[in-house]
This record gives structure tokens, sequence and C-alpha cells, in this order.
């Protein structure tokens, strides 16, 4: 609770230097749904407009997004959830349910004047039989094969996180960006490999204290033990910055994101990011969450990849059919919070 109240207290200490512009608390919006395939270029996507609502209040209200793989967005006020569109543009719902195995296990500590990092490793395996409703490439069984995490505290416009095991060329980088202001903005994410990454879920704040989006790369290249280093580039020193990495095979090693969902609140547990219908048959569902205090474990279906030392959370679920779907995630006591869900065939 110590390192999250310090994260607060430097966001609240730069409003009164005039050096954030913080606001008030949010209250309750509603989730965005993203189907966004785009490419980027080695430095990254350009900086992305962050959503920064500032009106509602704690219970309804709200703006519902949508974005198709065109770019074309529509938004709508009013409370409720919001169901959204798929990558082609069509709207849909449902529900089906899919389960994850395995294991991982690691250890980070310091506090947010200093620096943290941990990393994970194993094997988590979906079903690869039958054949993608979308069309796609199937690359056989969909398996978790490492995270990491850096938390180097303070202020940093390029912080790194490091994968600490061998990187297979195919797979796929899933970057989750998180860090305790309202000001600064992502200009890219880049790695030591050459890897391209883009915007899969893009920037959700919860005023003033926290701000994530989620970065992918695809058909990643081979690379030696902890020989990645991942750097992140912000427009300005990002206060508390909190990485997760993550990688998996057997996802599409050319345009493997589907759809995605994002929301921000004050609310008690859960945290949930709003659903998301996917297209195929065969698909890895990625969730990560920053918090105001901390989350204390994984939604149900969910696997957790570690809660960080700054009580964030990264999680997975591989489903074997298509349907809406949302991450969730729990939280130690209501605060505000960000929930995002990124998926990939």
């Amino acid at each position: 609770m110590g390192l999250r109240a310090g994260a607060v207290l430097l966001s609240a200490c730069a409003a009164l230097a005039g050096a954030g512009g913080c606001t008030a608390l949010l209250g309750i919006d509603e989730p965005n749904v993203i189907g966004v395939e785009g490419g980027g270029g080695g430095d990254g996507p350009a900086p992305e407009a962050a959503s920064d609502d500032s009106s509602g209040g704690s219970s309804g209200g709200g703006t519902d997004a949508t974005t198709d793989a065109q770019g074309d967005s529509s938004s709508s006020s009013g409370s409720g959830s919001s169901g959204g569109l798929d990558s082609s543009g069509s709207s849909s719902s449902g529900s089906s349910s899919g389960s994850s195995s395995g294991s991982s296990s690691g250890s980070s500590s310091g506090s947010s004047s200093g620096s943290s990092s941990g990393s994970s490793s194993g094997s988590s395996s979906g079903s690869s039989s039958g054949s993608s409703s979308g069309g796609g490439v199937d690359a056989g069984p969909i398996a978790f094969v490492q995270s990491s995490v850096a938390t180097p505290g303070g202020q940093r416009q390029t912080p790194t996180v490091i994968y600490p095991s061998a990187q297979l060329a195919g797979d796929l980088n899933v970057i989750a960006v998180g860090w305790n202001d309202a000001s600064a903005n992502v200009n890219g994410v880049t790695d030591s490999a050459g890897n391209t990454y883009s915007l899969a879920v893009p920037t959700t704040r919860f005023s003033p204290d926290c701000s994530q989006a989620i970065y992918y790369a695809p058909g990643i290249h081979a690379a030696g033990a902890g020989a990645n280093t991942v750097t992140v580039s912000f427009d300005m020193p990002a206060n508390v910055v909190d990485l997760r990495a993550l990688e998996y095979s057997g996802l599409d090693p050319t345009s493997p994101f589907d759809v995605g969902a994002t929301a921000e609140a004050m609310s008690a547990s859960p945290a949930s990011s709003g659903s998301a219908t996917t297209k195929y048959a065969r698909e890895l569902l990625v969730g990560a969450g920053m918090s105001t205090y901390q989350y204390s474990g994984a939604g149900a279906g969910f696997t957790s990849r570690g809660v960080t030392t700054l009580g964030d959370i990264a999680e997975d679920q591989i489903v074997s059919a298509a349907g809406s779907y949302s991450a969730t995630a729990a939280l130690t006591q209501t605060c505000g919070w960000v929930m995002q869900l990124a998926a990939f065939h």
C-alpha cells in the first residue's frame, strides 16, 4: 500500500509544482471496444491520443467508443454495457468459455524510488483442433512461453524490460505499459532484436493516477537468453512506470490481433475490461490492469502471469470458440482502476 500511496503522492506533488495538470478522480466510464489490426515502423506508432474522460459520476453515464479495422470510429453516450464492433465492422454478441492451464512464478522487489524486476516461464496451451471461423494462419497450439516485469520507479522517459529466456522466431510479444500519471504519452515501443511493435489497445486513464496501453510484436526474431531488451519511449518523463512483457507461441506471425476492450472506473472488485466479440475459434486473451491500490489475482478463467510490486497485473486465457469475452481481475479493495483486454489468433 505504501508504494501505491507513494506513486499517488508523487503525482500530486507534480501537480502542485505545475508539472502535471492532474484533475479530480473520474467516475465510472463505459468500456471501449477496439478492433484494429495496425502496422508500425521500427520506431513504433506515432503518439496516440489518450482517452482521458473527465465527466460522469461514480454510477452511470460515460461514453462507449468503437473502432473498426479501417480506423473508423463511432461513439455514443449513456449507461449500461457495450457490445462494440468486431474487426470487420459488424456488431455481434454472444458467449463462450475457455480455459488455460499452466503455471508461472517470479519475484520482484523495489520501491517507487528504486527498481525491481521479475520473470516467469512455463507452458500453457490451448486446443489446436478445428479450423478458425474467421480464417487466418494455424500456427499450432497457442502456448504461454515467458513473462517479465520491470518497475524502475521515479520518473523515466525510456524505461526498459528484458526477456530473460531465449526467444523463438515467429512468436508473439505482448507489452502492457502502465504509468502513474495522466500527462505522459507513449511515443512508441522498440526492442534490441529489431521487432516491430504496434498498438493493440490505446491509452486509457483513470485520472490522475493510472494510464495504460497494450502493444504487440508478431512474428518476432529469435534472441538469446537476456538478449532482448524492450524500450518504451514517452514524450516526457512518466511517473512510476510498470512494464509487463509476455511471450506466446502458436499465433499468426503476420496479423494476429483480433479485437480489444478497455475500461476504467472507481469501484469494488472485480475490475472488468468490458466485453469484446472474437471472430476465431482459437484465440489468446491477454488481460492487463492497473489500479490506485492493488490487484489480488486473475479473474475467472484467466491465469495470472504476475502481480507486480506496484500491484498491477497481467493475465491470459486461451479459448477454443468465438464469442463475447472480457478480462476481469480481483481488487483488494474499492479503488480506481484501468482494465484492458487484447485478443489474438
